[in-house]
């Protein structure tokens, strides 16, 4: 996910610096959103220990007979694809991390 996090870092500088681009300070943003999440969900994967749970949005499993369980789920789009947490989700995540905090100085 860093390689993909840099990747689109790259790719929204390399717009940007095109003065033909239609739109580029939207397409700049845009790509410089993405990788500002890609980055903080694999620091999210890593403080984790490696689970991908710690990206996904769950959801609670109902029972059998209609009334929410106590196990939960990654939920699913219509395409049957996990969902993943925003950008606004991961930053408070990483913001309450245990070891180094989003905020702290390093």
């Amino acid at each position: 996910m860093v390689e993909k996090s840099i990747a689109a870092c790259c790719a929204a500088i390399e717009i940007y610096n095109k003065p033909v681009v239609p739109h580029r300070e939207e397409t700049f943003a845009i790509l410089l959103v993405a990788a500002w999440e890609l980055l903080l969900k694999a620091r999210l994967i890593q403080e984790g220990g490696n689970q991908l749970k710690a990206i996904y949005e769950m959801e609670v499993v109902r029972r059998k007979d209609g009334k929410p369980g106590k196990r939960q789920a990654i939920r699913r789009n219509r395409a049957g694809n996990p969902v993943t947490i925003g950008i606004a989700i991961a930053m408070e995540r990483a913001r309450s991390l245990p070891l180094r905090p989003l905020n702290a100085a390093y």
